[in-house]
């Protein structure tokens, strides 16, 4: 009680704090321009020395009101020669409000004037879009601001553990709420300026009820975009929300992460499909909805409305039923349809379905997050004749059971390990060291969770089992109810890492899975030490078999692997300017590639001399440095030379059989890429449906030296295929990505 007393006591002095500053005038008739307003506070800062006492006076009060969009000028006429002039600026600066955050849209313009709505809420932005933030109980009213001229605006600091919510509106803009960062001084919300380009390829719309009313106040979530040919946009964080207007109409435009932007242009282009989840709160009747609308119009879209009620109890682990209103928010229901063939998900208050409320037929399906475990829930199928209470069970324990065997021989490995995971970490078992595999010896068949062993995998993986094989190289490993099991490992000294993944194999009648053979073969270690003078790189090892020179095994090496599913489980990601050892397979004759496929600035750096490695041997391989990759830019064109915005171009290097991620042309219909020094490929516009993905000039061949062409290479569509582009969403298979 003391605790929200004095948070309650916090608020209520930071609301205090909020409206003793001086606050914009909200904006009334049209405001003044740019000019207008800086030949005003010229004549305002003149008159601070005026010889009158009275226009000196009412000078500054007039500069006081102005505010923030006077700072500059003020701060240069404190530094005056003219003492007058100066003591008056210098205490109008120190009486204007703290300007602690810029009010942006979602391309980073500043948007002037703007209502701001602050309100304190006990936790971040709810889980589930679109439900409101939970307030601290006695929390006080909301705080109102209006950004000034330039979009600044003053918010007064909190309480450790108390967040602020934002609400965003504008006339041009519309309606938009986040959560205020703790780590920034730029407020960004998914709102881009009517009449702007940004605002044409933003997706508008409109929401109605099957009734064909509109509906006010949906909040409208965009978790992310696709651009034609399948490039990937991830909004910032934090991802914000709008809100739809009074007549159901709605903007939305996410704030793009700058991790991928160089591979679509500055714009999101047309023919995106934004993924949305909407919800409105407040009226249970309206189901919340998810799916995927392209921005190539506005869209119009109707919001099925529930008429039975329904609420769910969920069983809680060991029996019975989660009671505690509190465990509720580690539970997350989705409710499933299909859209296009594609099955869309959107989310619901799980609070709500507790005390109940009006839901439509069809398929729910739900998931619990408990001090870090991850369960399932079998599925709950509502019928039009289901009763109102429906119980949400835990799905059954399960039993996987295969056999690990050697990869060379084909005789089953006794005493290997197999271990059931949920997550990654530093996912390098060749870390574990001649002491760590000393203890492993020791370790019984199946080691309980707090076994020095498990508490060491526990650095490499979210280990959640551990089982060590019979005589006869099988296991048996059991799934509990309250967990969730992403795939197995099995290993041994000395042994390559093989991955079985779960996702695909379902259990029989008897809730047992058959996970099939783990093909262990011989491995050894190299030492690396990725070298990067930056903040951040990606870089994953890459194995390049040569042609000759291979064991006679070799062929079930190659053959032993089943696409993703089934595999080797080698290091993914490096850690830099650390030396480390990583697996390879031993007796193969191999050379070595570190890529960065996540940033093809630079060049992947490869050891041309092949290496061939005893089983438990080991070389120190050094440093490995990258080179920096060359700009490189493809134009699309029409038959007449007009660049041709919204294709997606993939890159390939000739001798290999993977293309790279799509990069969209641009506005100049420029697609932007790096390539490597002295290397040789094709460009493809990759996205057109059926025949015509085929079509020869759709291609363009590079040969780069050293430095970068000094000309875009240039791909000419025809007219036909430009409207193909713009007039149907790819039906084609992705091409596999490097």
């Amino acid at each position: 009680m003391l605790l929200r007393i004095t948070l309650f006591l916090a608020l209520e002095g930071l609301v205090a704090t909020a409206w003793a500053q001086p606050q914009p005038a909200p904006p009334s008739g049209a405001p003044p321009t740019a000019a207008q307003r800086a030949a005003r506070i010229e004549q305002l800062i003149q008159k601070l020395s005026d010889e009158q006492f009275a226009v000196r006076e009412a000078a500054g009060r007039e500069l006081k009101t102005i505010g923030n969009a006077a700072r500059t000028a003020l701060m240069k006429a404190a530094g005056s020669t003219d003492l007058e002039t100066a003591t008056r600026a210098a205490k109008i600066l120190a009486d204007l409000p703290k300007q602690t955050h810029l009010v942006v849209d979602a391309l980073g313009q500043p948007i002037p004037r703007a209502a701001v709505t602050l309100r304190a809420i006990s936790r971040a932005l709810p889980a589930v879009p679109g439900a409101e933030p939970a307030p601290q109980p006695d929390t006080p009213a909301p705080i109102p601001l209006v950004a000034d001229d330039e979009g600044w605006i003053g918010i007064p600091e909190s309480e450790e553990g108390v967040r602020l919510s934002a609400q965003v509106e504008h006339a041009e803009y519309g309606v938009a709420r986040c959560e205020i960062p703790s780590d920034k001084d730029r407020l960004i919300v998914p709102l881009v300026r009517a009449g702007s380009e940004g605002r044409q390829r933003a997706l508008s719309g409109q929401l109605k009820s099957a009734d064909g009313r509109p509906i006010a106040g949906a909040v409208v979530v965009c978790d992310s975009v696709r651009t034609p040919g399948e490039g990937l946009i991830d909004p910032q964080y934090p991802r914000g929300e709008v809100l739809s207007d009074d007549p159901g109409r709605f903007a939305i435009y996410p704030p793009p992460s700058e991790q991928r932007k160089a591979e679509r242009g500055d714009l999101i282009p047309t023919h995106s499909r934004y993924s949305l989840t909407i919800t409105v709160p407040g009226d249970d009747s309206l189901m919340p909805l998810a799916g995927q609308y392209a921005n190539t119009a506005a869209v119009q879209i109707v919001l099925p409305r529930a008429t039975r009620m329904h609420r769910f109890r969920f069983e809680d682990v060991g029996g019975g039923w989660i009671e505690d209103p509190e465990q509720w928010s580690g539970v997350m229901v989705q409710f499933e349809r299909m859209q296009d063939g594609e099955r869309v998900l959107a989310g619901l208050n799980p609070a709500e379905l507790a005390r109940g409320r009006k839901l439509l037929p069809g398929k729910y399906v739900a998931q619990r997050f408990q001090g870090g475990q991850s369960m399932e829930f079998l599925p709950v199928v509502i019928a039009d004749n289901s009763p109102e209470q429906l119980d949400f069970r835990l799905a059954p324990a399960v039993i996987y059971r295969g056999v690990v065997v050697s990869g060379v021989t084909g005789e089953p490995v006794a005493g290997a390990f197999v271990m059931a995971y949920s997550s990654t970490s530093r996912n390098n078992l060749a870390l574990l060291t001649a002491d760590d595999w000393k203890a492993f010896a020791e370790c019984p068949a199946y080691p309980p969770e707090d076994h020095a062993v498990v508490k060491r995998l526990g650095e490499f993986y979210g280990v959640q089992g551990l089982v060590r094989t019979g005589q006869d190289g099988r296991f048996e490993i059991r799934r509990p109810s309250d967990r969730q099991y992403y795939g197995l490992i099995a290993f041994a000294q000395d042994q390559l890492p093989f991955l079985v993944r779960l996702g695909s194999l379902k259990p029989d009648a008897q809730q047992r899975v058959d996970a099939g053979q783990f093909h262990l073969f011989p491995a050894a270690k190299v030492l690396v030490r990725p070298v990067f003078e930056g903040q951040r790189l990606a870089v994953s090892p890459q194995w390049l078999p040569e042609k000759d020179g291979q064991p006679e095994w070799f062929p079930k090496f190659r053959t032993a692997f089943d696409g993703s599913d089934r595999t080797i489980e080698y290091v993914h990601w490096l850690a830099l300017n650390e030396s480390q050892p990583i697996f390879v397979p031993a007796d193969v004759r191999l050379r070595l590639r570190f890529d960065s496929p996540y940033d093809d600035k630079w060049t992947p750096a490869t050891f041309a001399q092949p290496l061939r490695l005893e089983p438990g041997g080991s070389k120190d391989l050094g440093d490995v440095t990258f080179a920096a990759s060359l700009p490189v830019d493809v134009r699309v064109v029409d038959a007449r030379g007009t660049p041709v915005e919204g294709f997606a171009v993939r890159r390939m290097y000739q001798g290999e059989n993977a293309w790279c991620v799509a990069h969209n042309t641009d506005q100049q219909g420029l697609a932007h890429f790096h390539a490597h020094a002295n290397s040789q490929g094709v460009f493809r516009v990759s996205d057109l449906p059926g025949e015509a993905a085929k079509a020869k000039n759709l291609s363009a061949e590079f040969k780069i030296g050293d430095q970068s062409p000094p000309n875009p290479v240039v791909i000419t569509v025809t007219d036909e295929q430009v409207q193909l582009l713009r007039g149907a969403k790819s039906q084609l298979p992705v091409p596999p990505q490097r």
